[in-house]
């Protein structure tokens, strides 16, 4: 099985920091940009839920990736033994690590495990357990001014990051359980930026581009144990998915709601 990981954010960001510097030592416009990169935000699809044994009840906040582009779910063996689940089966399957020519054949249990919805019902899945998801997931704050109203007026499945940190998730979903737990409700908010409505929130997504200065320091590729072409890895942020629909009109969207409240 060939599995490709979008490990976003959760509001996160960020698989790939795309840097492009022009300098040019006879131009002082050029000059300036020396130390600068213009980088490409990549805002994951997760949110952060309770995720529940559901045989003893014990509970456990975690991160959650959505990928429409997996054909299994995985939990790690972390979180796997944190809730002491009980495994149901094993089964064998074939995993393409990033730039790895051959699959690699492992033995997984399979485990099932339930999600806290943001109506406060669970739901459950099933999942197979791996040793890790995302090696890590970069989060930034992000610059909301423009829709700062909108933002406050939703329930966010994962909440924005106030500063930069480093994070994980240790629960993918795949695309059977994508289409389960996404709404059809989506507010554009700009070519590149939109709310998608979920079972656990309003998961804000796409990719936002900013310049920072980086003052030397490497810039880091994100890379998952679960990944396989990075061409593929991140197209699929890039572009919304057709199936989101109706796209709601932002302005529109907002008349309405105030219409009501007014009413």
């Amino acid at each position: 099985m060939k599995h490709k990981s979008h490990s976003q954010t959760t509001n996160t960001l960020t698989l790939i920091n795309e840097k492009s510097t022009k300098c040019n030592s006879n131009d002082k416009a050029d000059d300036a940009l020396k130390n600068s990169s213009l980088n490409k935000f990549v805002l994951l699809q997760t949110a952060t839920t309770i995720a529940q044994n559901g045989q003893s009840n014990q509970q456990i906040r975690t991160r959650i990736i959505l990928d429409s582009g997996s054909q299994r779910s995985f939990i790690t063996e972390k979180l796997f033994k944190q809730l002491k689940l009980p495994i149901i089966r094993r089964e064998t399957i074939s995993l393409f690590k990033f730039g790895a020519a051959q699959a690699q054949t492992i033995e997984t249990p399979i485990a099932n495990v339930d999600l806290k919805l943001i109506d406060g019902q669970f739901q459950r899945i099933t999942v197979n357990v791996v040793p890790t998801i995302v090696n890590s997931i970069q989060r930034v704050p992000i610059n909301t001014q423009e829709f700062q109203y909108l933002i406050q007026s939703v329930s966010l499945a994962d909440p924005l990051p106030t500063k930069a940190e480093n994070s994980n998730a240790d629960i993918l979903l795949r695309n059977e359980y994508y289409g389960q737990f996404t709404m059809p409700e989506c507010i554009k908010i700009n070519e590149q930026l939109y709310l998608l409505g979920s079972k656990f929130g309003w998961i804000l997504s796409g990719c936002i581009s900013t310049i920072n200065k980086f003052n030397n320091r490497p810039v880091s590729l994100f890379v998952s144990s679960l990944t396989t072409d990075l061409g593929q890895l991140s197209s699929g942020f890039l572009k919304q998915d057709d199936n989101l629909s109706p796209q709601v009109d932002l302005k529109e969207w907002w008349s309405l709601g105030q219409n009501r409240l007014s009413g």
